[in-house]
């Protein structure tokens, strides 16, 4: 996912009705009885009786939908930003790791023994 795809889910959620949603049998609504509230959407049952069993948890997904989504973009913002932290700190470990290695071979390289990591070291420029 990407920070444009987030940005279309978060402007989607933001144009929806305010939450939170309830299930009333199949009525999506901003109240837990239907009548009391505004309809979000409607999910018309396939069978006579009403609701089938996924029909009734497509109704509960889609209710939980108008809490959970905001709440997952937030986590995965957070997420993004702790990991933009943690990969700054391992770079400067990094950098760090790099300097001494190479401090520790050059003097290797003085005492006449071979270096540990040659390749960390600074090409010398003419």
């Amino acid at each position: 996912m990407t920070e444009a795809d987030l940005h279309e889910i978060e402007q989607l959620a933001n144009a929806a009705t305010a939450g939170p949603w309830h299930n009333d049998a199949g009525d999506i609504a901003t109240t837990p009885v239907w009548w009391e509230g505004w309809v979000v959407a409607r999910c018309y049952g396939s069978e006579a009786g009403g609701l089938s069993l996924q029909e009734e948890a497509d109704a509960h997904f889609i209710a939980a939908a108008r809490e959970d989504v905001p709440a997952l973009c937030a986590a995965l913002r957070a997420a993004w930003a702790e990991t933009a932290r943690w990969e700054a700190r391992v770079s400067i470990l990094t950098e760090t790791i790099k300097t001494m290695v190479v401090a520790l071979d050059e003097a290797a390289i003085e005492r006449g023994e071979e270096p540990v990591a040659p390749e960390w070291r600074k090409e010398e420029t003419p």
